[in-house]
């Protein structure tokens, strides 16, 4: 049976490299997986007046079964002011919920970051890191994936055309891969 891997996209910007490199990704399967790509737009901020299971909005839902049924998630992140998107921590706060029930809980996770500038968006990466890290999520130490230059990396068809990038991409999948299976023997 092949793994189940959500990839949550931390841009919802249109045309986002961050989606482009999520779809790449899906597209090639290295690992002959079952990926999906978490939708996240519609979250509405967390708040815990939506604890209350009678006002739990269908979005929470369904985030937190994704996440629920994955047998790993991947983050692809952009850097907003040396930072993480709202809307991506806003994903991972909404799943880390209701106190006691998180479905971060013992997850393999992993990060990509990737930025049009020449940061690699690590201050976004490790702000990731950080806050999985204290959700009990084990994050994928290795290796790490902060992309640089992402722009230029794509064609007019949105097909990754950056060979380096490329293998960068399946030895991270394939890293990832082999972190679940480390997981699930060890935890």
């Amino acid at each position: 049976m092949s793994k189940k891997i959500l990839i949550v996209v931390g841009s919802l910007r249109q045309g986002s490299y961050n989606l482009k490199i999520a779809k790449h990704i899906v597209k090639s399967n290295p690992i002959q997986a079952e990926f999906k790509i978490a939708k996240i737009d519609d979250l509405a901020l967390y708040s815990e007046l939506y604890d209350d299971a009678s006002e739990t909005p269908e979005a929470y839902t369904r985030i937190r079964e994704d996440v629920e049924q994955a047998d790993g998630v991947i983050f692809i992140t952009p850097e907003y002011n040396r930072g993480t998107s709202a809307a991506l921590k806003n994903a991972i706060d909404v799943v880390s919920r209701p106190w006691g029930q998180s479905k971060w809980n013992n997850k393999p996770c992993s990060i990509i970051s990737s930025t049009i500038g020449t940061s690699g968006a690590i201050s976004a990466n490790y702000q990731v890191r950080q806050t999985l890290n204290c959700l009990n999520a084990p994050v994928m130490p290795a290796p790490e994936v902060c992309l640089f230059g992402i722009s230029s990396s794509f064609n007019e068809n949105d097909e990754l055309i950056n060979e380096i990038v490329e293998k960068i991409l399946e030895n991270f999948t394939q890293s990832f891969d082999r972190w679940i299976e480390k997981f699930k023997r060890d935890f």
